[in-house]
């Protein structure tokens, strides 16, 4: 992926690492958490809400 992608300059290091960190998550060692998640998009700009909402 990170070979054939076209990344942002301003981005790519960080976009870089995230993928690396997914290549491994299959990993029981190098799992990815919520917390892990929740960090990276918020580098990348975004605002993360959760609800949790009742199923009727």
């Amino acid at each position: 992926m990170i070979v054939d992608a076209n990344f942002e300059d301003e981005h790519f290091e960080l976009l870089r690492d995230i993928l690396a960190r997914i290549g491994l998550a299959d990993v029981r060692e190098f799992g990815l958490s919520w917390d892990d998640c929740y960090d990276y998009l918020h580098r990348l700009g975004y605002d993360i809400k959760v609800k949790v909402s009742e199923v009727p």
